[in-house]
């Protein structure tokens, strides 16, 4: 559950608990896509949103890559991932 403003909780799939009583989440469409599930406000209070969304981004950039990469179809197959900062 997604913590918001007034003791608010909101179902996710993901959830990411940050310290400030606010939290980040993701719920997953039908359609594979992501909703992002939050108050900003309360995040923004003690984090810097665009910061903390890069590198959630980022995170879960990395590990959708390694899931494809492990598919059984791709066993055999020469991949190189470079990751730079």
């Amino acid at each position: 559950m997604v913590r918001g403003a007034g003791c608010q909780r909101v179902r996710a799939d993901v959830v990411a608990v940050l310290e400030g009583g606010y939290d980040l989440g993701r719920s997953r469409n039908a359609d594979g896509s992501l909703d992002l599930i939050t108050d900003l406000w309360g995040v923004a209070k003690k984090h810097n949103p665009v910061e903390l969304m890069s590198s959630i981004n980022q995170q879960y950039a990395v590990n959708k890559t390694l899931a494809e990469v492990r598919r059984p179809s791709l066993q055999k197959a020469h991949v190189k991932l470079v990751v730079q900062q």
